[in-house]
């Protein structure tokens, strides 16, 4: 068994390789400025501070508010089938996700106000909150694909889509997802976890003390742990899902072109007027919504994956290599976009669907009082 809070890191979580002032103060140690780095420290300190900090602090918080929104509005519009269950629990998972972001930039912001405390935040956050934001963002990207998957049998098949994806049948997928999603992350659960180490730090007259710092404790093959769960979310979770939403794009945008020609000959030909459109209105807002939805989450998984295959294609982009920075920027703008992409989905939803406009303007009392 050890205790080291630095040598371990979750896709979203890389920050923690920052040293914190603690970790100085105790250490008595400084830091050298390594001259080979592609990404010199002083630009990650800014970076850090602008950025990881206020920034995705202010879009978390931001994220928090526009997900409890989300989640109001489509309760008011009623759970009536799999779509409106969907859309809910999408909302209701990015609300996890930006709430244990903000958690977590909280932890780096006591740690920046206070570093003479003796608990140490960041390994908290490593902890507590770090994996579990991870979870569940990967977890926000299946339940976007499951709404891809049914909007494209709307499209496919519209007269079926109904009796295939119910609403019991969409909350039951769900539950599975994060049961799966969980049960693939409880090896890292079960092998860290907190406690008081004892550290030797000298005075200002020299002189030893003994003092107590919070720090990280692993299993001691945590090693092979840290080998599975890289494959697992850089590969086995997020690839499949990225897969199946790149399909459905493809899908739902000839399927909307598809059925814009049926419409205009509709409006050309008399004798087919009184057929039925592959798509109401509804349905094809509907499916507008979930194609921007599948879009966003495709451009803010590219991070991601950069981050993933620069590791394995080059062997000094990693954790205690020579281009350590290059991997922390690179998992960090990850962590970033990934806020950003569970914080700005109420914006699809006020262009795209008139009914949760509606139904927002009546919330938040914007609706224009008649003056007859």
């Amino acid at each position: 068994m050890r205790s080291d809070h630095n040598n371990s890191v979750s896709p979203m979580t890389s920050e923690v390789q920052i040293p914190t002032a603690m970790e100085n103060k105790w250490s008595n140690t400084s830091t050298e400025t390594n001259a080979k780095q592609l990404v010199p420290d002083e630009v990650m300190e800014i970076l850090n501070l602008y950025v990881d900090l206020i920034l995705r602090g202010i879009i978390a918080l931001f994220g928090i508010g526009s997900n409890i929104t989300n989640m109001i509005i489509f309760h008011r519009l009623g759970l009536k089938d799999s779509m409106s269950v969907g859309l809910f629990g999408l909302s209701f998972t990015d609300f996890l996700v930006t709430f244990l972001g903000l958690a977590g930039t909280g932890c780096f912001a006591w740690d920046a106000m206070f570093p003479d405390f003796s608990f140490d935040p960041i390994v908290f956050q490593f902890v507590a909150f770090g994996w579990y934001r991870d979870t569940c963002y990967l977890v926000s990207g299946w339940i976007t694909t499951l709404l891809s998957v049914e909007r494209c049998v709307c499209v496919v098949s519209p007269f079926r889509v109904k009796q295939i994806f119910t609403r019991a049948r969409c909350a039951i997928a769900i539950l599975v997802l994060y049961i799966i999603h969980f049960a693939v992350h409880m090896p890292v659960f079960l092998s860290q976890w907190l406690a008081w180490d004892p550290v030797e730090v000298k005075t200002d007259n020299e002189t030893s003390i003994i003092k107590h710092k919070m720090a990280v404790h692993f299993w001691d093959n945590r090693g092979d742990i840290q080998v599975y769960i890289d494959i697992a979310n850089g590969a086995v979770l997020p690839i499949p899902s990225q897969a199946i939403v790149l399909i459905s794009v493809i899908w739902m945008i000839y399927g909307l072109h598809a059925s814009s020609k049926i419409r205009k000959r509709a409006i050309d030909d008399d004798s087919n007027k009184k057929k039925k459109s592959n798509l109401s209105s509804k349905e094809s807002r509907l499916v507008k919504v979930v194609l921007f939805l599948a879009i966003i989450l495709t451009v803010c998984n590219i991070p991601r994956f950069l981050a993933v295959y620069a590791k394995q294609i080059f062997k000094e982009v990693s954790i205690g290599r020579l281009y350590v920075n290059v991997y922390s920027l690179l998992w960090n703008i990850s962590a970033f976009v990934g806020i950003t992409n569970s914080s700005i989905n109420i914006f699809v939803y006020l262009i795209v669907n008139s009914s949760y406009r509606q139904e927002f303007k009546k919330l938040f009392h914007l609706s224009k009082k008649s003056t007859e």
